[in-house]
């Protein structure tokens, strides 16, 4: 019994000292794999895989390695994790603590995962490299395909996808193939443009391919360098190549741009002509409006366009009936220019000068004659002023159906406005451009007056004047 005891105890303790020499080698042999860290800049070391594989219940590392870092972090994520990262260590895992479970090399980069599952091992993981003193992360995140050997009557084909890339970069497909256990003579991933092995067509196209120690699954990885435009136009075949007795299974894959890219030459030829054509037109119509806008409006309203002119009334025969002040000499000067003016453009005027209650009557003996009224303001500073200012807001209430113009002629530096204290404080009103405007100032008032007015006849003149009141003697 005690024999046995021994023997028992005996082979217990050679397995654990060999399993402890198989974890310690490994280790060992991990941590050659990546190179020295040194303290310079943060960044990998090493060319990392996106994606790797392992048989069950084997033995694989991931490296995460890497310069510059004060800390490497891991994380782990698949179905078991509900697809949420868990930092290491991944305590979900059933494994022996002390013998099975991942371990990481002293300086966290590289993770041995000594007895692999598809359960809890095949997944996603992610490595965070950071630098206490910038603050800075770099990452790295890395598929693990667990599988276990089988026979296969065909390989089992894990397709490459179409990549999204720009000119300038670097692009990698990943194609791959699980042939299964069954001895074949060929089992191997190959990379084709058309019939053309892509080395044979361009030095840019790199081929990787992973196959441990003859594992069932064979990867190989097409990575372009230095993405120019040309490989836009390329067609790329990954074919799955083995001596079973099928089609060999063909997968193909173009690069994809991000985004479209602007060309700078297009902008400055195309875009800035137009935006400069298109600045000049803007301001060149504001410099004409300016300058001519009324006229231009006359032209289109005149011809019955832009909603057209005021109209004559049945019992109108005169354009407009003017009204001013006598007793100022700039009205009548103001007046006689307008008048004038107005018939030679074929308007029929008549003026109401004069002051006093007299006024009140001739201006309502022409107002129903009149299809608009012009009043020259005047200064509000007497008891006969008051009396025009009471007639003329009597009048406006029964001027909407048979006037369809009341301008006001305002005057630079008038005081004591008469028209400023009348009701209606919509009352159109057109500023005089004085005795030192230009010709374009003065044909811009004008033109904006008969904009007031219905359209004038052909050029007629008309002699029309009311008598001049005198005042009582």
């Amino acid at each position: 019994m005690c024999a046995i005891n021994v023997s028992k105890c005996f082979r217990y303790f050679f397995m654990y000292s060999l399993t402890t020499i198989i974890v310690m080698l490994t280790y060992s042999i991990g941590m050659k794999e990546c190179p020295t860290p040194s303290k310079d800049y943060l960044h990998f070391t090493k060319n990392l895989t996106d994606l790797d594989n392992v048989r069950a219940r084997q033995y694989i590392s991931l490296d995460c390695c890497a310069s510059g870092f004060n800390t490497i972090t891991w994380f782990f994520k698949n179905n078991n994790t509900q697809n949420s990262w868990i930092p290491f260590p991944f305590l979900y895992q059933e494994c022996d603590v002390t013998t099975y479970c991942p371990q990481l090399s002293p300086r966290n980069q590289t993770l041995h995962i000594l007895k692999a599952t598809v359960n809890f091992d095949e997944g996603t993981y992610l490595c965070v490299a950071h630098n206490s003193s910038t603050g800075k992360n770099i990452s790295h995140k890395e598929d693990l395909f667990v599988y276990d050997c089988i026979d296969r009557e065909k390989p089992l084909s894990i397709p490459p996808h179409n990549v999204l890339t720009n000119t300038g970069q670097n692009a990698t497909f990943q194609c791959a193939a699980d042939f299964g256990c069954k001895p074949s003579y060929e089992r191997d991933v190959n990379w084709y443009i058309g019939i053309t092995n892509v080395h044979d067509i361009d030095k840019r196209y790199i081929v990787t391919k992973d196959n441990r120690d003859f594992r069932s699954v064979v990867q190989a990885n097409l990575t372009i360098l230095n993405v120019q435009q040309k490989d836009f136009d390329q067609t790329f075949s990954c074919w799955i190549e083995s001596d079973y007795d099928i089609a060999t299974p063909k997968f193909f894959v173009k690069l994809q741009k991000k985004y479209v890219q602007v060309n700078v030459t297009i902008i400055l030829v195309i875009v800035l002509p137009c935006l400069f054509f298109i600045v000049i037109i803007t301001t060149s119509t504001k410099v004409v409006h300016h300058a001519y806008g009324p006229q231009i409006k006359f032209y289109f309203r005149s011809r019955g366009l832009l909603g057209g002119l005021p109209k004559m009334g049945k019992k109108h025969d005169l354009h407009a009936l003017i009204v001013h002040d006598d007793t100022r000499k700039e009205d009548n000067i103001i007046a006689e220019e307008i008048t004038s003016r107005l018939r030679k453009e074929g308007y029929k005027i008549t003026q109401i000068e004069g002051y006093g209650e007299g006024v009140f009557s001739h201006f309502g003996c022409n107002l129903e004659r009149s299809a608009a009224v012009i009043i020259i303001d005047m200064e509000n500073n007497s008891e006969d002023s008051n009396k025009f200012r009471v007639f003329i807001e009597s009048s406006l209430r029964n001027m909407t159906e048979s006037l369809t113009g009341f301008t006001i002629i305002q005057q630079r530096g008038l005081e004591n406005s008469l028209m400023d204290s009348v009701e209606y404080k919509g009352l159109k009103r057109l500023q005089w451009p004085g005795e030192n405007c230009t010709e374009i100032q003065k044909q811009r008032f004008f033109k904006r007056l008969q904009l007031r007015l219905p359209k004038p006849f052909c050029h007629g003149k008309l002699e029309e004047t009311t008598p001049l009141l005198t005042p009582p003697i």
